[in-house]
C-alpha cells in the first residue's frame, strides 16, 4: 500500500482503494482515520511502550547490577586496603618485636661471653700459678737431688774406708783370739797401747786420706 505523506495527516495514493475505505474526510477537511486502524496503532504504541519499558527495566536492572558491582568492588578494595594496612602494621610490629629480642639476646650473649672469658683468664692464672709453684718444686727437688748425689758421693769413700777398718778389725780380733802364746807373753796393757797406737795410725792416715778425696767428690 502506498501513501502519501501531507500536513498533520497521511492520505492515500491514487488508485488505493483499501486505504480509501479506511478513512474519511470531515467538515474542517482533517482527514480522521478510520476506527479500526487506530486501535491496530494504538495497540502497537502500546507494544512498543511494553517493549521500552522492558528495555528500560532492563536497563536499570543493569545499571543496578553495576552499581552492586562497583559496590562489592569497593568492598572488596576496602578490605583489601584494610587487610594490607593490618599486614604492614603487623609486620612492622612484628620486625621491631624481633629486633628488640636480636638486641637482647645479643646483649646477654655478650655478657656471658665477657663472663666466659673473665672466668677462663681466672682459670688461666690460677694454671699459669699452679705451673710456676710445681716449676719451683721441681727444681727445689732437682737442687737436692743434686745435693743428695753430692753427699753420696761424698760419703761414699768414708763409709768404704770405715768397712775396711771394720774388715781389718775383725781379722785382727781373729788372730788374737787365735794365738794364745801371744797373748799369755804380752801384758793386757801392752796390747792395749799397742792396739791403740795401730787405731791412732790408722784413723790419722784415713783422715788424710778423707781430707785428700773429699775436695775432688765434691767437684764432681
Amino acid at each position: 500500500m502506498a501513501e502519501q505523506e501531507g500536513e498533520g495527516y497521511t492520505y492515500p495514493a491514487p488508485g488505493d482503494e483499501s486505504t480509501a475505505d479506511q478513512t474519511r474526510t470531515t467538515e474542517g477537511g482533517v482527514l480522521v482515520v478510520d476506527d479500526r486502524s487506530s486501535e491496530d496503532i494504538i495497540k502497537q504504541l502500546v507494544g512498543r511502550v511494553d517493549t521500552l519499558s522492558i528495555e528500560y527495566n532492563k536497563i536499570l536492572l543493569t545499571v543496578d547490577d553495576l552499581k552492586k558491582r562497583n559496590q562489592q568492588d569497593q568492598n572488596v578494595k576496602d578490605q583489601l586496603s584494610d587487610i594490607e594496612t593490618r599486614l604492614t602494621v603487623f609486620t612492622q610490629q612484628a620486625f621491631m618485636n624481633h629486633r628488640k629480642r636480636i638486641v637482647h639476646e645479643s646483649k646477654n650473649f655478650a655478657a656471658k661471653l665477657k663472663g666466659l672469658s673473665e672466668s677462663i683468664d681466672q682459670e688461666s692464672a690460677k694454671f699459669e700459678s699452679i705451673l710456676d709453684n710445681a716449676y719451683k718444686k721441681m727444681d727445689e727437688i732437682s737442687d737436692q737431688f743434686q745435693m743428695f748425689h753430692a753427699t753420696s758421693h761424698a760419703y761414699r769413700y768414708p763409709i768404704t774406708v770405715l768397712s775396711e777398718k771394720v774388715e781389718d778389725l775383725d781379722t785382727r780380733v781373729s788372730i788374737l783370739e787365735g794365738g794364745e802364746g801371744r797373748a799369755q807373753s804380752l801384758e793386757p796393757h801392752d796390747l792395749d797401747d799397742e792396739d791403740h797406737h795401730d787405731l791412732a795410725d790408722e784413723d790419722h792416715h784415713d783422715l788424710a786420706d778423707e781430707d785428700h778425696h773429699d775436695p775432688i767428690i765434691m767437684n764432681d
